[in-house]
């Protein structure tokens, strides 16, 4: 899970306005990217891996485990490395170690180029789990969205066939988490509210706490399917970080059906808070009010408008 790395780490560099707490993991992230670039072999993937290299529980993932992990190449764990290496590359290069940062970028692109060339299936436009091309996941082609490994200009093409081909292995409840990320990053988040099903089924159930699976839960407290806590706000508000630190906020809402919205969002520096009506399928109004010394960029469909400290008045088209 080596992608927990260049999450976790991520999120403190956006969210945490405490750089030198962010800093002191630099030494750690060193020596783990260290360990899984001597697992790079010849053909540029990462291989021979050793103890449990857990991914999801989906059906078709033997013990949690990828196809190719145990006997060969995964594109899906070396898409992992990728998204570590992008993420650390931006945080190396925020702490001023842009020499190391640029060691990372170049070991990025080289993995990228690996997994393109063995296991890039033409016919299907999709990214295979081994070199054999046999097998097909969600999760694969999530992580070269995320990564850029597909070219940005084909990403949405892309998710739009992870959304729909049932043939790909399906991603369970908590890697749903990624699903999103690509989602929004795609300009796709209005259909955020649509995919909520697995959350829905949970109360259904009569269970008041996240499980662990989507279909025999087990673990009915599980903090990894919580991503609904995270998502109402960074997708559907879409309120999240446009610098490290917070220091600027983006506010991108993704509405879907909904008609409005209104939302307390709190920041190191004070409350956001958002009030917005839908009118139509493309207009909306509201307010915006940003605490003191925060600014930050307001988007919707093709407007933007520069947010400032105090009540920002919405409204699009003018």
């Amino acid at each position: 899970m080596i992608f927990i790395l260049g999450l976790i780490v991520r999120l403190l560099f956006l969210f945490s306005f405490d750089p030198e707490f962010t800093k002191q993991f630099l030494p750690g992230i060193k020596t783990v990217l260290g360990w899984f670039a001597d697992k790079v072999d010849s053909t540029g993937m990462v291989t021979d891996l050793e103890w449990w290299n857990f991914t999801d529980w989906a059906e078709g993932f033997a013990n949690g485990i990828p196809p190719g992990v145990d006997n060969g190449y995964s594109a899906n764990v070396a898409l992992q490395y990728v998204y570590a290496l992008q993420n650390a590359a931006d945080i190396f290069k925020y702490f001023g170690y842009s020499a190391k940062a640029e060691i990372y970028n170049h070991q990025k692109r080289a993995v990228q180029q690996a997994i393109l060339d063995k296991c890039f299936d033409r016919g299907s436009g999709l990214i295979a789990e081994t070199p054999e091309k046999e097998i097909f996941s969600q999760h694969s082609n999530i992580w070269a969205i995320l990564t850029n490994t597909v070219p940005e200009a084909q990403q949405q093409q892309l998710m739009e066939k992870i959304l729909q081909n049932e043939n790909l292995i399906q991603c369970t409840i908590y890697f749903k988490f990624y699903l999103f990320r690509a989602l929004q990053k795609t300009g796709m988040g209005n259909k955020y509210l649509e995919l909520l099903g697995p959350w829905y089924n949970m109360l259904e159930k009569g269970m008041t706490t996240f499980g662990e699976r989507d279909i025999n839960p087990r673990s009915e407290c599980h903090g990894w399917s919580a991503s609904p806590c995270f998502d109402l706000l960074h997708t559907v508000a879409g309120i999240f970080p446009e610098k490290p630190g917070f220091e600027a906020v983006i506010i991108q809402p993704n509405l879907g059906e909904l008609q409005s919205i209104e939302v307390a969002f709190p920041h190191p520096k004070g409350m956001i808070l958002l009030k917005f009506q839908k009118e139509g399928n493309s207009d909306i109004k509201g307010e915006i009010y940003m605490p003191a010394s925060l600014s930050g960029s307001f988007l919707w469909k093709d407007y933007s408008v520069e947010l400032t400290e105090g009540l920002n008045r919405i409204s699009f088209p003018n």
